[in-house]
């Protein structure tokens, strides 16, 4: 068995999170339509809590900036990947990534806050014929880790950091949290009736969470391009070759 080539990689959702060194101010900032080109569909705005959202069609899914305190998350899901008809990326889960930090990049760009933090995530899937097959592509991922000798394991769930040294922070650590899963899935379809069917299904799930570290200096976001470059690297390398310690 090889492991799955990126382009059968399907995304689920794709988040980039920048924490500021004080409480943000969004309201009214235009930070979404900033990143899109465009207004959001919706706006929310909790003053009291400190918490602001804007939600609106973005790359064939649906973006989300929340705003609480002193974290802004902008969040691109497609929920209902793999069913007939429902929205998607034209694009590969590593071109994708690329092209939704290239239009965050035009936020922080414009260095709106002072930022102590980033972080880069996605999620992925692929699906398999059986759990076994589920298992045995997840040990090609995690090869110090042999998952042939145990065929009859179920409900897998593995997260490892394996940091790396940036070369654009000055060897400052990057923390690269990963989460490898084999899961049954049930996924509603709509048949040629009309009526809604149940579909089972057997995935291998992948979670990337790369983060500058806590104990850092605080993050430069002009630079946040190349940075956000270097950690889809790191993504695609994973997802290409397997972990290396």
């Amino acid at each position: 068995m090889t492991m799955p080539e990126l382009a059968v990689w399907r995304v689920e959702a794709l988040r980039i999170t920048v924490f500021g060194v004080e409480p943000l101010a969004a309201a009214g900032q235009n930070w979404w339509r900033t990143v899109t080109g465009q207004e959001p569909e919706t706006a929310i705005n909790r003053p009291q809590s400190g918490e602001y959202s804007e939600i609106g069609p973005f790359l064939g899914g649906q973006l989300e900036l929340k705003v609480a305190f002193n974290r802004a998350d902008w969040i691109l899901s497609y929920p209902l990947i793999g069913l007939p008809g429902a929205p998607e990326p034209s694009g590969t889960l590593v071109s994708t990534l690329r092209e939704f930090a290239f239009s965050v990049s035009k936020w922080t760009a414009e260095k709106p806050v002072a930022a102590s933090r980033v972080a880069l995530g996605s999620v992925g899937y692929v699906q398999v014929e059986n759990i076994k097959a589920g298992n045995e592509i997840v040990g090609l991922y995690i090869p110090y880790m042999d998952l042939t000798k145990v065929s009859d394991l179920t409900d897998l769930l593995i997260q490892l950091n394996t940091p790396y040294e940036s070369k654009l922070l000055g060897s400052a650590r990057i923390n690269n949290v990963t989460k490898w899963a084999v899961l049954g899935r049930q996924v509603f379809a709509i048949g040629p009736t009309g009526m809604p069917q149940i579909k089972n299904d057997i995935a291998v799930r992948s979670e990337f969470d790369l983060s500058t570290a806590t104990d850092g200096a605080s993050v430069d976001l002009s630079s946040f391009g190349a940075l956000s470059s270097e950690m889809i690297d790191a993504v695609e390398g994973v997802l290409s070759a397997g972990l290396k310690l």
